[in-house]
């Protein structure tokens, strides 16, 4: 699917930037898998579209998301699940010469997993409203950005 997709992106609008997988959070171990074997083909394997070698990959994408929970009268933050996971996103990608200076885009960087899960449905996501979420972000950013600068990651 990747390969006839990337191809009539292209030849549609031939300076469009291809990439993905935008799969999950590389922190699962079949997520993990599957960046594997996408970066895999995409490098060395047949490209359905094209019968050539390899696919066209402008960058690499993939999901990674926090792990918070409630604890009855407040949250505790789980960054290290996000930042874990984006470490083992890097760690794979870098074990592939061809796309180790590729940009990565962390498509779904979601600190506390559910972004879209509202405070009106489950209460203990409040928290988003007051100083406490900012708070987070800033921090999982920071923990980014230095995972890519350890990495060589082209975050």
């Amino acid at each position: 699917m990747y390969d006839f997709t990337s191809e009539a992106v292209v030849k549609a609008f031939p300076v469009a930037r291809v990439g993905g997988p935008h799969s999950t959070g590389p922190g699962n171990p079949k997520a993990a898998e599957f960046l594997r074997a996408f970066l895999e083909h995409c490098a060395h394997e047949r490209n359905y579209a094209t019968g050539k070698t390899g696919s066209r990959l402008d960058f690499i994408a993939f999901h990674a998301k926090g792990a918070p929970t409630w604890r009855g009268d407040h949250v505790q933050m789980g960054v290290a699940a996000q930042l874990s996971s984006i470490e083992q996103g890097f760690r794979i990608i870098s074990s592939f010469p061809e796309w180790r200076d590729k940009p990565v885009i962390l498509g779904e960087s979601d600190p506390e997993g559910c972004a879209a899960c509202s405070s009106q449905i489950n209460p203990a996501n409040a928290y988003r409203n007051g100083p406490l979420y900012p708070t987070y972000v800033a921090a999982a950013m920071n923990g980014m950005l230095q995972l890519a600068d350890r990495s060589h990651a082209n975050l």
